[in-house]
């Protein structure tokens, strides 16, 4: 090979290499996140500068106060008293529905007819012999006074009888008329229903309720007395707190009281503290306590609830900002705390309960360490491998 024919392959390998690319650098990552397998050692999370403004990360410190005291304690919604009542029978009688029997959970307005009630009629001995009777008896005082009538009104054409008679005579063949139709008519109710009456009772609600119970059905006989329909009303709701030891009430501060539903993320109705009937238990030595509620239409008669009593004491917790806890997948509670630039450990805290935007802990961080409030979510998915 020519010594022309190498420096000429020496050149174009030259080129060929300078016309190559240089390889781009690698994108650093935004998140460091080493992993650890031991509890003792937690998590920790490293933001790059680019990430931690894209997170919008914010901080707030941890602080130890005092914060008034309340107690969670389980509660019923129930019926304010002498707001329940049950429509009976005055008197015994056959029920008939008025457009259907209300059902249980409808809503009745106040004066709504309810049913009708048709009084049953004493039983008689031989009850048709003596209506037929009294129709035979009827038909020939009739008959009878009919012929006066013609007899009073031929004399005064005679001349030889008064228009006072005539008059007599006529009223008491209308009479006899009248007592006709009416005998006749009971006849045919004693024939079609002999112990119905010929009368019926309307029974009406008193308030506007919610149908609780409905005891009878369409066409049946009831005595008097029997209980029909039970209503109860729908203008006002209280919950009991029952099974308080009485030993415990001179920890509770008088005062309106939170109540939420169980597993429901509505903000908790403020309920203010009535006085009820005096229910207790002497032998288990527990009282009840009673609160009312400003809006009865959103709570069900005896849905459980979660009620928030005040307590006098005001113990000191360790306080964040609710927004700062973050919920694992188990239920465990956990902070995300500042401990360098752009660094941030996963701390456990234990919840007391929140109060508001507080979150109040009976273990988490030192006072002053500052934990994460928006970007906390968006730190646990990091962590574990989204939010990138």
């Amino acid at each position: 090979m020519s010594r022309r024919l190498v420096d000429w392959i020496t050149v174009c390998a030259l080129c060929l290499a300078c016309d190559r690319a240089a390889p781009p650098a690698p994108t650093p990552a935004p998140a460091l996140t080493p992993a650890h397998p031991e509890e003792q050692a937690l998590a920790s999370v490293t933001l790059t500068p680019e990430a931690e403004q894209r997170l919008g990360v914010a901080l707030a410190p941890v602080e130890r106060r005092s914060v008034p005291g309340a107690r969670q304690l389980p509660g019923e919604v129930i019926a304010p008293p002498g707001r329940t009542v049950t429509i009976t029978a005055p008197v015994p009688g056959l029920v008939l529905a008025v457009d259907g029997l209300p059902r249980a959970g409808a809503t009745v307005e106040r004066g709504q007819a309810i049913v009708r009630l048709i009084p049953l009629a004493a039983v008689d001995r031989d009850l048709r012999a003596q209506s037929q009777s009294r129709v035979a008896a009827a038909e020939a005082r009739l008959l009878a006074n009919k012929s006066r009538a013609q007899r009073a009104e031929s004399l005064i054409a005679s001349g030889a009888g008064s228009e006072r008679a005539a008059e007599d005579a006529r009223v008491e063949r209308d009479v006899a008329a009248a007592e006709l139709v009416a005998a006749r008519a009971r006849l045919r109710i004693i024939e079609r229903a002999p112990l119905s009456s010929d009368v019926a009772t309307v029974l009406h609600a008193p308030f506007a309720a919610v149908v609780r119970q409905v005891q009878v059905a369409d066409g049946q006989a009831v005595s008097g007395g029997a209980p029909i329909v039970e209503l109860v009303a729908t203008d006002a709701r209280w919950v009991r707190v029952a099974a308080i030891l009485a030993v415990e009430l001179a920890e509770l501060a008088d005062g309106p009281a939170q109540v939420a539903a169980f597993a429901s993320e509505a903000a908790p109705t403020i309920a203010s503290s009535v006085l009820g009937p005096p229910s207790a238990d002497p032998l288990a030595g527990t009282v009840d306590l009673y609160f009312a509620l400003p809006e009865p239409g959103a709570w069900r008669l005896g849905e459980r609830v979660v009620v928030t009593v005040p307590t006098r004491a005001a113990p000191v917790s360790l306080i964040v900002p609710w927004p700062a806890v973050v919920h694992d997948t188990t239920g465990g509670t956990w902070v995300y705390v500042q401990v360098g630039a752009q660094q941030y450990a996963r701390r456990r805290v234990e919840l007391l309960r929140v109060v508001g935007e507080l979150a109040l802990l009976s273990r988490g961080p030192e006072p002053g360490a500052q934990v994460v409030v928006a970007g906390a979510v968006e730190l646990y998915g990091t962590e574990f491998g989204a939010g990138h």
